[in-house]
């Protein structure tokens, strides 16, 4: 799945020393991890500027987060019902999320934030897509790979799903059997 491949790839980036990193550069494509092969020599790393402004920007970030929302929340509906699921919906969720983000990242970001005391598995994967796709936006990463990384977060905690709610939310170790649970 390409999904992991680039997960892979993100994870060796992380896991290398930042003095490999370097600080910041003016364009992506000539920092040292575009040149020390912290990414495939076939990425092409690009410098995003903000095409729209956040008052523009804004209400297409409001739709792309509620259309990613509704996707992920029937997405984790056909799971809980044990259904066949169809990726299709998330997928075009994560490309609204990172259409977005290319044009003005801040938008979304205010967004996200905005959900903030709301916690649900629907809108906390979203959140999580975003900031892996802004984390790829600043590295200049293709439309395609912002994409890869956006669906990575909608999908991290789908396991989850049917673990129950009061389960998750304990405070503190849970028991043997609980953790059993959980692996589950």
């Amino acid at each position: 799945m390409a999904a992991r491949g680039m997960l892979g790839r993100v994870a060796n980036w992380m896991a290398r020393p930042l003095s490999l990193v370097g600080g910041r550069h003016a364009d992506p494509g000539t920092a040292p991890h575009a040149r020390s092969g912290l990414l495939p020599v076939d990425v092409q790393t690009s410098v995003y500027r903000d095409a729209r402004t956040f008052a523009a920007e804004l209400p297409r970030a409001r739709r792309a987060f509620e259309f990613a929302e509704a996707a992920l929340a029937s997405l984790l509906a056909g799971v809980r019902a044990h259904v066949r699921i169809d990726l299709g919906e998330v997928t075009t969720g994560a490309y609204a999320l990172v259409d977005s983000i290319i044009d003005n990242p801040d938008a979304l970001i205010w967004i996200g934030r905005l959900r903030d005391a709301d916690f649900n598995p629907d809108n906390h994967g979203v959140k999580v897509a975003l900031y892996l796709a802004v984390l790829g936006r600043h590295l200049g990463l293709p439309r395609r790979h912002l994409a890869e990384l956006a669906l990575i977060g909608m999908l991290a905690d789908i396991g989850k799903v049917r673990v129950p709610r009061a389960l998750l939310e304990k405070p503190g170790m849970l028991t043997a059997e609980e953790f059993e649970q959980v692996k589950e």
